[in-house]
């Protein structure tokens, strides 16, 4: 009987999937589930827990994740730390 419950992702696992990310960026551009089944077989061929469905869905919670701190960032006095914020306020 298979076993149901999902494994987390170990930090190991993610960074190797953004370092074939790095790696091969041209093939990003191409249809995703192809990049998608590449990283299985060259990244994770030996790691039956990652499958390619698992793959397209961390892809899509780095996705989010990336877009999020992307808009946070864009927000106004992101990354000004307070003592800057209070000697911008004094200046004016």
């Amino acid at each position: 009987m298979p076993n149901n419950t999902t494994q987390a992702w170990a930090r190991d696992e993610v960074q190797r999937l953004i370092s074939w990310m790095e790696d091969n960026q041209e093939q990003l551009r191409g249809k995703q589930i192809a990049w998608h089944e590449e990283v299985k077989e060259q990244v994770f061929g030996a790691e039956e827990h990652i499958t390619v469905k698992r793959i397209s869905e961390k892809m899509g919670n780095l996705k989010k994740t990336w877009k999020d701190a992307k808009a946070m960032q864009a927000q106004s006095g992101w990354g000004l730390s307070l003592r800057r914020v209070k000697l911008q306020s004094t200046r004016y």
